[in-house]
């Protein structure tokens, strides 16, 4: 169903997911374009988006599921 009224919040929810399935598959590059829109988004994506990047940067090898 359609988000009527509440695009921007289902776009970015979107943007999320993708985001995250590009860190998944090792698409770095395809991930790294998301960063820009998400960490300055409203929603508590940027506080989800910063903790991805820290157990990422922290724990670069141990990573099975982040973000769920």
């Amino acid at each position: 169903m359609h988000p009527f009224g509440r695009e921007a919040e289902a776009s970015l929810q979107d943007l999320f997911e993708f985001f995250k399935r590009c860190l998944q598959h090792g698409e770095w590059q395809l991930g790294s374009a998301c960063v820009p829109q998400l960490a300055n988004s409203p929603g508590g994506h940027s506080e989800k988006l910063r903790e991805i990047i820290k157990a990422i940067i922290c724990h670069p090898y141990s990573l099975k599921s982040v973000g769920k």
